[in-house]
């Protein structure tokens, strides 16, 4: 008997968007950790060198967000998605050839983090407003879910085989098949033929003005008491959770002696509890008590840091501990 695929199944161009933006999330996570494992096991980096190859990370793309929104609008979209597959391939291949003529330097790594970065961004922009051109209304629920899955399974799947990727490859040597799972991405998006639909006036408008809107922005918040608060927790939560990630690699690695391969299954765990708590978040009676589940979130998150320093080292009883950690602090 043969299976007769329906919906979104039978969707030819929504395939190819489902599998290249799949592979895209799949190599953005891998090439993060192979960065991080490159600077420490290859380039023997400090706290200060991981610290900025972390900011190299994040600031570009919390830089470049308010207007790369308003510059998607106004540029077909699956260009885009194929240029920033392509520009981060050719960027991170240049890592291990690097590696290979023996004059890879941290400096390197901190220029492809920023480029690649940014262009992660465009291409979560990008594909997210392209999306519905390709299924259109009637099955766009359908098709966000399915996109938001592909991410989940890619967070738990990509930590572990990252991890043993390094250890078998070393790191540079890993970083190849992370250019080569987005030259597959661009090769999937490059079979989507799906016209791009637009407002009619899209294409004419005039650009708005991205600083009275931030700053309209900033004065509603402000001004809103629970925005506020969430604002400032949030702020407090996000500054602690990355000054120990730019510690714990390091920590792992040089101080206690884990393995990369183990510690990509161990960073897998939190993928897949991540799963669960957005499930549990989604339960209709987390909502009708939304201010003390995020109260218990943060307490659970800051009970989950300390399994860190209580780490005894490369054992049984060290590993547990960092799987206790991930179980903790990632679905809060």
């Amino acid at each position: 008997m043969r299976f007769r695929r329906t919906g979104l199944w039978a969707h030819h161009d929504f395939l190819n968007l489902w599998a290249g933006q799949t592979v895209s999330v799949f190599g953005t996570l891998v090439g993060m950790l192979a960065l991080q494992f490159t600077a420490v096991l290859w380039l023997d980096a400090g706290a200060i060198e991981l610290a900025i190859l972390f900011l190299c990370g994040i600031v570009p793309p919390f830089v470049a967000g308010p207007f790369a929104g308003v510059w998607v609008d106004r540029v077909a979209r699956r260009p885009l998605l194929i240029g920033a597959d392509i520009g981060r391939a050719a960027l991170l291949a240049t890592v291990p050839i690097a590696a290979v003529f023996d004059v890879l330097v941290i400096e390197q790594l901190y220029a492809v983090l920023v480029v690649t970065s940014t262009l992660s961004l465009l291409f979560t922009i990008g594909y997210e407003a392209y999306l519905p051109s390709v299924v259109g209304p009637k099955h766009l629920v359908e098709g966000n879910a399915k996109m938001s899955a592909s991410f989940s399974l890619a967070e738990i799947g990509s930590f572990g085989i990252a991890g043993w990727m390094v250890q078998l490859l070393t790191a540079p040597g890993a970083i190849v098949l992370d250019a080569v799972s987005f030259v597959w991405s661009a090769k999937f998006l490059a079979r989507v033929k799906a016209d791009e639909t637009r407002a009619p006036t899209e294409a004419h408008a005039p650009p708005p003005n991205i600083w009275r809107e931030v700053s309209e922005g900033i004065r509603t918040v402000a001004g809103n008491g629970v925005l506020r608060a969430l604002l400032i927790a949030n702020m407090f939560t996000e500054a602690g959770s990355k000054m120990i990630s730019v510690l714990y690699l390091l920590y792992l690695v040089d101080v206690l002696g884990f393995s990369a391969g183990v510690l990509g299954m161990i960073f897998a765990v939190g993928g897949a509890t991540s799963l669960a708590g957005a499930w549990v978040a989604a339960r209709p009676d987390v909502y009708r008590r939304l201010g003390p589940a995020m109260v218990v979130a943060a307490l659970m998150r800051a009970a989950g840091t300390l399994f860190m320093p209580l780490t005894p080292g490369v054992s049984t009883l060290g590993a547990s501990s960092l799987v206790a950690n991930q179980l903790v602090t990632d679905p809060s």
